[in-house]
């Protein structure tokens, strides 16, 4: 039978290893595109969709990773 990893490395056995994807944005980029949602009254996805295709080259496959 298989040991839980936290009964093999307590607390530590229970982090997540997931560390997630590198970001397509710099983080220059990133500040950059948070001041130029803050100028804004309402955000709009299309808006913000052709702002990254376009200025960084960077377009997702799913709109909940905007």
């Amino acid at each position: 039978m298989e040991a839980l990893a936290v009964e093999e490395d307590g607390i530590d056995g229970l982090r997540l290893n997931y560390k997630g994807r590198k970001s397509y944005l710099s983080s220059k980029q990133r500040e950059e595109v948070v001041s130029w949602l803050q100028t804004k009254e309402y955000w709009e996805m299309s808006e913000l969709e052709y702002k990254l295709a376009f200025e960084y080259d960077v377009v997702y496959e799913s709109k909940q990773s905007y």
